[in-house]
């Protein structure tokens, strides 16, 4: 997050805004952590076992028997689909789904028809957490309105 975004989001919220001002930059960052926007990000590597732990075993059972499904009925990129498949499997590293061309593999099969659209939220949900915050980073937002009051 920028400095600007980070002070426009400070701005927003009167709580994290009078932490600011009193010079509360650890509280204040905790704070802009809880209100924050979550956002896509790299993330481990996921298995099948973690689409389990993730999503539930109802979910991942439907979304991998959906790509097993695809990759053996030789559609378009099925080839990719293998891939994918064989990535997910607990000795072979896993998957991020925060990666972009993940994220659009994913598109790419929910308009295809494979995927519904609550299974494509689910599958980007993977990659979405809150950014990281710290006290440092509130300081350097501040900087600029700082240097004003004085």
């Amino acid at each position: 997050m920028t400095p600007e975004a980070l002070k426009a989001l400070i701005d927003s919220d009167e709580h994290a805004t009078q932490l600011a001002s009193v010079g509360d930059d650890a509280n204040c960052a905790v704070r802009c952590m809880e209100i924050a926007d979550l956002v896509n990000m790299n993330i481990e590597q996921l298995t099948d076992r973690g689409l389990y732990k993730s999503l539930g075993p109802l979910v991942a059972e439907t979304i991998l028997q959906k790509l097993e499904g695809y990759a053996v009925a030789g559609q378009t990129h099925s080839t990719i689909i293998k891939r994918f498949l064989k990535w997910l499997e607990p000795n072979n590293g896993g998957v991020d789904f925060g990666d972009p061309g993940v994220l659009t593999l994913i598109d790419g099969l929910t308009v295809g028809g494979l995927f519904t659209t609550e299974e494509n939220t689910a599958l980007k949900s993977l990659s979405l957490r809150r950014p990281i915050i710290n006290a440092d980073d509130v300081t350097q937002a501040m900087y600029d309105s700082r240097l004003g009051m004085q």
